[in-house]
This record gives structure tokens, sequence and C-alpha cells, in this order.
């Protein structure tokens, strides 16, 4: 019901959005806000619905999985090729009202499609309702932290940082993520609990933030640079984007493959897909939603940071926007180096699984050499 309610909502905001072209950005800006709530309830309830319907770690699952995660550069391509021919040809409100149509569509065949989760049996919810089991302080203390560092962020580049309301901003953002974490660690029933994330699920996290902000301030740098440099038209940079979706499938295809014969901390050395599974497997059955949920959140909440960090990089080094060219250039290099932040966490992923996994097999020895000496 979440994954259809996600489709429809997806699409009547994209109608909306489309319609703003009657009036003026300010709509726009709100019904393209609005639009984030149907990924929202989407992306975790299709992961979950997958990682409950297939054993966990198991060869199918981790096909799967990758599978899954090919959708991202295929959906991208694709996208940018339907909007780009839209806008190019007739008007551009149709790439919105396209888009809204599709997801009334997928809303509609979710029904009927999407088997129903079978709910536990042996729940540990008891008798509370819904609303009790909502945490509403968590959930506002949680989401203010989010929206108010990113906007002291993306705002900073914009304004100047010596502008004083911006770090008061990102100031009152740290401390209501304090107060976050102090009603999580209080609530009866969290929207994060702390006691099941685990050194892999960190770890974990930690990787996907820095490869995603890697990846938004490539996309939009390199986008804007053909457009405004090379002076091409939206679709023919669409095209030139479109080998993305084939390394995409290959890549997330020998994924699959990989997981079966090393350990994911390997893999997600070379690709991100490996984290859905990693958290997939370090998550109870039952948290498989908030499983999907924290990927959901760090993926889009890396690539807008990310580009609040580019932004200021790029407001540093352009010459006051006088040359534009090396403020990309600025902004590119930021994103090489959270690409290699991310590659550093992953070694050291590798480095302390591998630590542990000899640990393990030490007293796994130990223990048999008692029991023979017995």
């Amino acid at each position: 019901r979440f994954l259809a309610g996600g489709f429809a909502w997806f699409g009547a905001w994209s109608a909306l959005a489309g319609c703003a072209v009657y009036s003026g950005p300010v709509l726009f800006a709100f019904c393209r806000a609005m639009q984030g709530v149907g990924p929202a309830l989407m992306l975790p309830n299709a992961v979950a619905i997958l990682g409950r319907a297939y054993e966990a770690g198991s060869r199918r699952q981790n096909m799967v999985f990758s599978l899954f995660g090919a959708t991202a550069p295929s959906g991208f391509v694709v996208g940018a090729v339907f909007s780009s021919l839209l806008a190019q040809r007739t008007w551009w409100p149709w790439a919105y009202w396209v888009m809204a149509v599709t997801c009334l569509l997928f809303a509609v065949l979710s029904v009927f499609a999407v088997p129903a989760t079978v709910r536990d049996s042996a729940h540990e919810d008891g008798d509370d309702s819904l609303w009790q089991r909502v945490d509403l302080p968590g959930a506002a203390a949680g989401v203010s932290a989010l929206i108010l560092f990113n906007f002291a962020w993306n705002q900073g580049p914009v304004v100047g940082w010596t502008q004083p309301y911006t770090y008061a901003i990102m100031i009152v953002g740290i401390l209501a993520f304090v107060v976050f974490v102090f009603i999580e660690k209080k609530a009866k029933y969290p929207l994060i609990p702390f006691g099941v994330l685990k050194l892999d699920s960190l770890f974990t996290l930690a990787c996907i933030g820095a490869g995603w902000s890697s990846f938004g301030v490539f996309v939009l740098y390199t986008w804007n640079f053909v457009l405004q440099f090379r002076h091409q038209t939206p679709l023919l940079s669409s095209a030139q984007f479109s080998p993305v979706a084939i390394s995409g499938l290959f890549a997330a295809v020998g994924t699959g493959i990989a997981l079966s014969n090393l350990r994911p901390s390997s893999v997600m050395l070379v690709s991100m897909v490996a984290a859905t599974i990693v958290l997939s497997r370090a998550m109870p059955r039952k948290h498989q939603g908030l499983a999907a949920s924290l990927v959901n959140t760090f993926v889009n909440y890396s690539i807008s940071i990310g580009l609040g960090f580019a932004g200021t990089v790029e407001s540093n080094v352009n010459d006051g926007g006088l040359d534009v060219l090396r403020g990309f250039r600025g902004a590119l290099y930021m994103s090489v180096g959270l690409a290699a932040l991310g590659v550093i966490l992953a070694l050291l992923f590798c480095l302390a699984e591998h630590h542990r996994s000899a640990v393990s097999e030490k007293m796994e020895r130990e223990s048999a050499d008692k029991l023979s000496s017995a």
C-alpha cells in the first residue's frame, strides 16, 4: 500500500509541477519539494519487499538487489532523454505530465502485481496503535536537523559565508541533531534503533555518503559544463550520458556475481550497489524497511549536501563569478576528493572485517585445541 501510495503521490505532484508553468517559480519549487515524498515512500518499501521475499545472503537476493541498483543509471538516462526530447520538441511541462501519467499507471499496477507482505506472527509491538509507534518528537528533531544543516551549507555559497545567519543556522541544526539522538535513546519505538547499527552498518553508511556526494557533484557540474561550454542541446547531452546505463547494468550484474564469492566489504570498493545488501544482512528481518530507509536517506541527503560543499569551493575559486570554468574545475576536484574518501573508508571496512574474521578463526582454533587436549 505504501508503494502504491508513493507512486500515486509522486504522480499527483508531478502533474501539479507541470501546471506550475501558469503560476510561477514559487509553486514550482513547492511542487518539486512535495514530489520528493513519493520516492521516500516508494524506495524503502520496495527494498523492504525485496529483502523479505528472498533468503538473506542467498545468491538470488544478491542478484535481485544488484539489478535493483542498476535501475538508477538506466532510469537516469531514460528520464534525461525523454524529458529533453519533450522539452525541445514540445513544451517542458509535458515532461512532468508524462511522468505523472506513468507514476499513476505504476500505482495501479503495483496494487495488483505486488504481493501483500505477510506480517510477522511474532510481532513485538504488542497492541500499540500505529500512532503510538510513530516517534513524532524524534521525527521533528531529526528532520529539523537535516533541513537546517543542509540549508546552511547550500545557502553559504549563495550569500557568502560572511553572513552570520548561515553559521547560526548550522549550529542550530547540529544542536537539533543532538536532541534527536537523545530522544531516540529514550524512545520506546525509535526511528533509528542505534542498538542494531553495527560497525558494518556505520562503515556502509559512511561509504554511501562519500560516494553519492561525489556522484551528485559530478553529474551536476558535468551536465552544466557540456551545456555552457560546449553549447550542446539537452538531448545531445543526454545521449552522451547513455553509456552509463550499459556500464551500470554490467557493474550491477558483476556485483551480484562477486557477492556470492567475496565479502561485501571487498565489493564495496568497486560498487556501491553492495551497500544495500550489507545493510540488509546486518539488520534483523523486522528492520528491513529501516535499512532501506537509511540507504534512501543517505543517498539523497549526500547528493544535496555534497553540492553545498562543491558550491563553497566553486564560489571561492571562480574569481567572483568571472572565471566560471575554474569554479567548475574546483567543484569537480571536490568530487574527486569525496570519491577518494569513499575508497579510503571502504578499505578501512575491508581491513576491519578481515581483522574480525582473523580473530574469529583464531578463537575457533584455540577452542578446538582445548577440546582435543581435554
